[in-house]
């Protein structure tokens, strides 16, 4: 078959447009594997992530964690009896254990203080832990009325600042972690402001206050959990 030169054009013209239309066919074909592949990739990334992160808090288990804040086990008392979400638990200083964290004249409202007392199985010396919305942040809630929790007042990472009681508010200074130690069932209890659970100059004795204090892993930062 014989192209004129007007033939010829159109028929190179055809074949190119056809070329054309092929290479951005494959072009589509290629980019759209390319997109499910790194949709595919984003969405397991997505799983993967919410493996790793997803809030513990969302389990009966309270999950402790090291020094370094990452996550470790479950949380223990000194009888190695698993501890969890609603169980009774009393905080006791290993430095005396006779000497319990206590509610203040057992008086439940706003900005009463945490002291240490002798052990006198009162509700003052009970409490409940409680999730929170944070990742190994649990609220460490008074027995008798949980909508009361132990606070840093105003906050503050001052040294000795006073922990008190106050409604849940969902805010850092109410907010705490238990850092495990080399004893079974002895914690430092770490706030989300940093700051940890001190006994004021390490002085097991009636009514010393239970403050916030720089962490320091020294024994007046150190509880054991009893439950109860």
């Amino acid at each position: 078959m014989h192209l004129n030169n007007k033939g010829f054009a159109i028929t190179t013209v055809l074949y190119s447009l056809l070329l054309i239309a092929t290479l951005i066919l494959f072009l589509l074909i290629g980019n759209l594997n390319f997109e499910r592949r790194t949709t595919s990739e984003f969405v397991q990334n997505i799983k993967d992530e919410l493996n790793g992160f997803t809030n513990v808090n969302n389990t009966s288990n309270i999950i402790t964690v090291k020094e370094d804040g990452s996550y470790s086990g479950t949380l223990k008392d000194i009888n190695n009896y698993d501890v969890v979400v609603g169980d009774t638990i009393k905080l006791i200083s290993p430095i005396n254990e006779n000497y319990l964290i206590s509610i203040k004249d057992n008086n439940i409202t706003h900005a009463t203080p945490m002291i240490l007392l002798l052990n006198n199985n009162s509700d003052s010396q009970s409490f409940t832990i409680k999730p929170s919305a944070s990742d190994t942040y649990y609220y460490i809630a008074t027995f008798t009325n949980p909508g009361f929790v132990m606070d840093i007042t105003g906050g503050s990472t001052e040294l000795n600042t006073k922990i008190q009681l106050y409604t849940v508010d969902d805010v850092p200074a109410q907010k705490w972690q238990f850092v495990e130690t080399d004893e079974v069932g002895v914690y430092t209890i770490r706030s989300a402001l940093g700051t940890c659970m001190d006994l004021f100059s390490a002085l097991a004795s009636g009514g010393t206050p239970i403050n916030s204090y720089t962490c320091n892993n020294t024994i007046a930062q150190k509880w054991k959990i009893l439950k109860v």
